[in-house]
């Protein structure tokens, strides 16, 4: 049977959801930020029009593939909401990666984004980033691409119509002082996003993230998302294209308020290849 994954409002997603980094910018009450999403979408089944944008009837989702936690990176510093590989350095100008959409299910009213992005780790982070967001709102789980240049919310990309096991490709460019190209591109769909924007980065650090984002909360709750596996992560530092494994990385694990690791990174399969898994 197919099941019909639907899509948050264009109005609540471009609610800021604040996807920072180890501290919260901005923040609005996570109670109504939840309600306005469950309006939206308590009705959905089948083809949906919201704002105007019309999505399904739904394609059949790929089977997403799940690993297991068989060779954490016991090096990893905590996080209240990241885990993955980050990496800090001077003049990066380019990152890049592909995953596995990852499918979640729990627990309810949880969330988990998956992305890459640039500057997020300086003393006043000026984050550039784009990649899936997975969450579970009252039970059922909601899918959808998105872009966001901090201290500005994020912005969901209509023209993808995600569902877990679609296979992601996502870059973010800079082609020219503060100008940046960001893509993200949709294999399993054939749908392709692009955008050109202006934008001041640091240019200081590059991330390949799983995330818990925080909404108005200090411990953001993480949708359980199982797996996800990041292939061809690399990035440009000072003209010179690297793998995330080239250089001096940093693992990144999710713990929560008592110190128990909820989202743990994988040691690297190769300098480009990583996993982070769901402990819950």
């Amino acid at each position: 049977m197919i099941q019909h994954y639907c899509k948050p409002s264009l109005i609540t997603q471009n609610m800021n959801r604040n996807k920072n980094t180890f501290v919260a910018l901005q923040n609005i009450a996570l109670v109504t930020f939840l309600l306005a999403i469950t309006l939206a979408v308590s009705s959905c089944s089948g083809a949906i029009t919201i704002d105007g944008i019309t999505f399904g009837p739904q394609r059949k989702p790929n089977t997403v593939v799940i690993v297991g936690n068989d060779h954490p990176n016991y090096h990893a510093a905590g996080s209240v909401n990241w885990s993955g590989y980050i990496v800090r350095a001077r003049d990066v100008t380019r990152i890049s990666a592909e995953w596995q959409t990852p499918q979640v299910s729990e627990p309810v009213n949880s969330d988990s984004s998956t992305w890459v992005g640039i500057g997020g780790v300086a003393p006043s982070p000026s984050l550039i980033q784009a990649g899936t967001d997975q969450q579970v709102v009252n039970g059922k789980p909601y899918y959808y691409a998105w872009i966001e240049t901090l201290p500005s919310a994020p912005k969901p990309i209509s023209q993808i119509n995600l569902l877990p096991g679609d296979e992601m490709s996502v870059s973010i460019v800079n082609i020219g002082v503060n100008t940046w190209q960001i893509t993200v591109n949709d294999k399993t769909s054939g749908q392709l996003f692009t955008e050109t924007l202006n934008y001041a980065s640091c240019l200081c650090s590059a991330e390949w993230i799983e995330e818990a984002p925080s909404v108005n909360v200090n411990h953001p709750i993480m949708a359980n998302y199982h797996s996800v596996t990041f292939t061809n992560a690399a990035y440009m530092r000072e003209g010179k294209s690297l793998a995330l494994g080239d250089a001096a990385e940093q693992a990144v694990k999710l713990v929560s308020q008592d110190g128990q690791t909820i989202s743990q990174p994988q040691i690297l399969d190769s300098s480009s290849m990583f996993s982070v898994v769901y402990i819950g």
